[in-house]
């Protein structure tokens, strides 16, 4: 087989539309070159309806070229007007990074939002972790300056973590007390109620004491019931099941792949936790990996079901992690210590790519947690919140007041085909 042709891959082995193309161009651009100086490419060219490109009418042009001894400026103009399309091509079908954003609200210098839940009218709640264990409302967060409220502060937990939706409009949010951030009391974690079938704040309830538990951290329902809740416990390296009906709870799982690696500086494994199409996913927070478990529709393993790594990513850390938005399977998951946000298409086995942010901007600095607006007009807006960088301060000496920002992602995808694209 001609040597142009050789390394090339089917269509059909693509699974990056990008590449696809930026390979196609390369491909026409060496033929025309080798036409243009005279050389044999007739047996090369008959490849090109196997290959199938999308420019295969192109072979008849150039086929039809008589090799002349004048044309080795031909040669030259026409390789570096074919690259030159190749490379405009493939930047203009890239997604533009970072992703834009805007700034909804920042609470004041020390405060570190942990977690989010965006309801089902669109407001959204934050869950804080410092100065103290509160939950905020902001009020129609597609407006320009939504406005944003105090809703409810718990007195017997220094901070929440994870928050979730079990029935309309009650919530369940799980936390402990610190001696410093990172490092829970032993005994002193738990579940509460918050209930907003009230006019004036919400009824908060204590649905259980959780004292085997040590740092409890990301929550997700079980796929039969949304009042039964799977809970990571990041330090004992496993997953919770917790009935908020009656207080039961017991361990649902528990893997090696949970656990915190050897060396880590905080005993952080498994961090955020989200159940997608069958399956249980979540980040490990050190390993900065992705790791996902087929389960049963009542929360534990699926039988001889295997952990499988998804993804990894080129960061120190990863907090919590969303899929979305609806109909997609991207993960995104705040980097929280590195100060970015990153994207996984599982299909492209490639790592996890920087959407935005970086470890010297404020941009998005100590990133926690994500999800995607449920409106009309805000259903690609990735809603990320951030600790303003207190873990790990920018350049090592600057930090800022927790924030929410919005973060648009419709450039991310390709709007053609409906697969994203992957830098």
């Amino acid at each position: 087989m001609d040597p142009l042709v050789s390394g090339m891959r089917h269509r059909e082995t693509y699974n990056n539309p990008t590449r696809y193309f930026q390979d196609t161009c390369f491909y026409l651009a060496g033929h025309v070159f080798a036409d243009s100086l005279g050389l044999d490419s007739s047996h090369s060219l008959s490849h090109s309806l196997e290959f199938e490109t999308p420019y295969s009418n192109a072979s008849a042009v150039v086929s039809s070229m008589e090799p002349s001894p004048a044309r080795g400026l031909l040669a030259a103009l026409s390789f570096l007007s074919l690259f030159a399309a190749c490379i405009t091509g493939v930047q203009a079908n890239s997604p533009s990074l970072p992703l834009p954003l805007r700034l909804l609200h920042q609470l004041s210098l020390g405060s570190w939002i942990e977690n989010l839940w965006v309801r089902s009218n669109g407001d959204i709640l934050l869950s804080t972790l410092a100065p103290n264990a509160s939950v905020y409302l902001i009020s129609d967060p597609t407006v320009a300056s939504p406005d944003v409220s105090l809703i409810y502060t718990f007195g017997s937990m220094h901070g929440i973590l994870g928050i979730i939706e079990t029935k309309p409009d009650v919530f369940v949010v799980v936390g402990s007390n610190y001696s410093e951030l990172g490092r829970p009391v032993n005994g002193t974690s738990a579940a509460w109620e918050l209930d907003f079938h009230y006019p004036s704040k919400p009824s908060a309830r204590e649905i259980t004491a959780m004292p085997d538990a040590i740092f409890l951290n990301g929550i997700e329902s079980v796929p039969s019931s949304d009042t039964t809740l799977l809970i990571a416990d990041s330090t004992r390296g496993l997953v919770w099941r917790l009935n908020t009906l009656t207080g039961n709870y017991g361990i649902a799982i528990q893997n090696p792949a949970m656990d915190a690696p050897a060396g880590a500086p905080l005993a952080i494994g498994i961090n955020g936790i989200r159940v997608h199409n069958g399956y249980l996913y979540w980040t490990n927070s050190y390993e900065a990996t992705f790791y996902r478990l087929r389960i049963t529709a009542d929360g534990y393993p699926a039988p001889g079901a295997a952990v499988q790594v998804v993804g990894k990513a080129d960061a120190e850390f990863l907090d919590d992690l969303f899929i979305g938005p609806v109909g997609k399977d991207i993960i995104w998951s705040p980097t929280n210590l590195d100060n970015m946000l990153v994207a996984l298409n599982p299909r492209a086995n490639e790592p996890a790519v920087v959407v935005e942010g970086s470890p010297s901007r404020l941009t998005v600095a100590g990133g926690t947690a994500c999800q995607f607006g449920r409106g009309q007009t805000d259903q690609q807006i990735l809603y990320v919140a951030t600790s303003g960088g207190i873990a790990n301060p920018v350049n090592g000496t600057v930090t800022e007041g927790g924030k929410i920002v919005a973060v648009d992602t419709s450039s991310y995808f390709q709007r053609e085909s409906g697969l994203p694209y992957v830098a």
